[in-house]
This record gives structure tokens, sequence and C-alpha cells, in this order.
């Protein structure tokens, strides 16, 4: 049997294919002001259920007086999707509230930044190569780092004019 005809027939496809499906239906027949608070809403509660899988793990991990390899995926797992359900709650309120200053808020900046922690921590977990980080690994992140850097500086050159004038 061929690999995509494998494929075909796993759950991962009709998954990825019904998530799909529903998704483009909805984008095709809905107004935004409908889609995106149903999308928001499932972020909100697949990070929660994210979160419960994975407690029991970080529940052992807390329990062991040494961390061992799989203690930075657990860890960088819990960190991604903690801060997802946050800035989803985040997004609610402030889709409900409409206050500005939601928008530029150090405390959603603390969660985006717990975000980026936890996926450093993905990247650079060990695996089963003699305990190690891949090679890879190390300059994908560098990479995406120094792409970030150049989008952060193009954002803030654009908007380095209003900063410069007095006033």
């Amino acid at each position: 049997m061929s690999a995509v005809a494998n494929f075909v027939r796993s759950h991962l496809f009709w998954i990825v294919a019904f998530h799909t499906v529903g998704f483009l239906a909805a984008v095709t027949f809905l107004p935004p002001e409908i889609y995106f608070p149903v999308l928001h809403a499932l972020r909100l509660c697949v990070a929660a259920v994210v979160i419960a899988t994975f407690s029991p793990g970080i529940s052992n991990l807390l329990a062991q007086r040494e961390l061992d390899q799989g203690s930075q995926l657990i860890l960088g797992i819990l960190l991604v999707w903690a801060s997802e359900f946050c800035i989803g709650l985040w997004s609610f309120v402030w889709r409900v509230s409409d206050q500005s200053w939601m928008l530029n808020s150090p405390a959603l900046a603390a969660l985006l930044y717990m975000k980026v922690l936890g996926g450093t921590m993905h990247v650079t977990s060990p695996r089963d190569v003699g305990g190690l980080v891949p090679r890879r690994s190390w300059i994908l992140l560098i990479a995406g780092t120094a792409i970030a850097a150049l989008l952060a500086g193009i954002v803030i050159g654009a908007q380095l004019p209003r900063f410069l004038v007095p006033g």
C-alpha cells in the first residue's frame, strides 16, 4: 500500500479534512463577525483541552527529583498552550469589552513572551540523538530569531517618525 493510501486511511487525514472543510465553509458562507468569535472560542477550548491532557505529565515532572530529556518538551508544551489559553481569554474579554488599552498591554506582552519561551523550549529540547539538541534546531532557531528581528525592525522603522516628532 502506498504512503498516500495509508495517509488517507489514517485518523490524521480525517481530522485535518474535517477541520479544513468546516473552516473553508465558515469563511466562505459566514461573515467575519460570526466566524472570528467561533474560531476564538474554539482556540480557547482546544487550549484548555491540551492543558488538561498534559497536566498529568506536569504533575509527574514536578514530582521528579531529576529532570529527564522529556521534561523540557513537556514544559514547553505547557507554556505554549497555557499562554494560548490566556491569550484566548484576553482576546475574548477584549472583543466583549472593546478596551483598546488591552492591545498593547504589558500583560499581553508577557503572554506572548511566554509563548515564545515555550516554543524555544520545544525546539531546543534534547532528542534521542545522544541527548543533544540537533544542530538543525539551533540553526532554525537562530534564523527565525534573525527574521523576527528584521520584521520588528521594519515595523519600528515605519513608526520611527512618529516617535521623533516633538510634540
